[in-house]
């Protein structure tokens, strides 16, 4: 399955989520907003990023995709209008963009794979891969690896976080 086939069918996975766990009348106003939201962060969101952390080269419109589907979410947790503001209504709402979500997820596993003891193949074989691309990378080489280092390398340099892994 590509990135853009996974996005949708995770997109398509939250709406049914969303509404499953707020109930049909998602729109009501018995509940809480912070209630909603609180399972939002909990329910939906994971269930929609599961294994996010294993998704590479994850481009622009796959992205939007994700984005669109929190602006649907964040409004109808607010109950308001299709034509508010979506990143008003999420900042009201303290959920941060998919895409940093997906970034510190990646660097969480990356945390969890540095401290994983030597002895297991997992650490070892990303040790190895990691190796590979900083060696591409000094000969001007880095097209021939993809997923999750080229991945990693990309955020921590977004964040400035490069000299971290060197």
């Amino acid at each position: 399955m590509n990135n853009g086939e996974r996005v949708a069918k995770a997109c398509e996975k939250g709406r049914r989520v969303i509404h499953a766990v707020l109930g049909i009348n998602a729109k009501s106003t018995s509940v809480n907003a912070l209630v909603k939201v609180n399972i939002y962060r909990k329910v939906v969101i994971p269930s929609i990023l599961f294994r996010c952390e294993h998704w590479s080269q994850i481009n622009q419109t796959d992205i939007r995709n994700l984005n669109t589907f929190q602006h649907y979410a964040a409004k109808l947790i607010l109950n308001v209008r299709k034509g508010t503001r979506s990143d008003i209504a999420e900042s009201i709402l303290g959920i941060q963009r998919i895409g940093a979500t997906i970034d510190q997820r990646k660097l969480i596993f990356l945390a969890q794979l540095i401290h994983l003891d030597c002895k297991y193949i997992v650490k070892r074989m990303f040790l190895v891969r990691l190796f590979s691309y900083i060696i591409g990378e000094e000969d001007g080489n880095t097209t021939q690896q993809r997923g999750f280092i080229p991945d990693i390398v990309a955020i921590l340099q977004k964040y400035d976080l490069r000299s971290y892994l060197d």
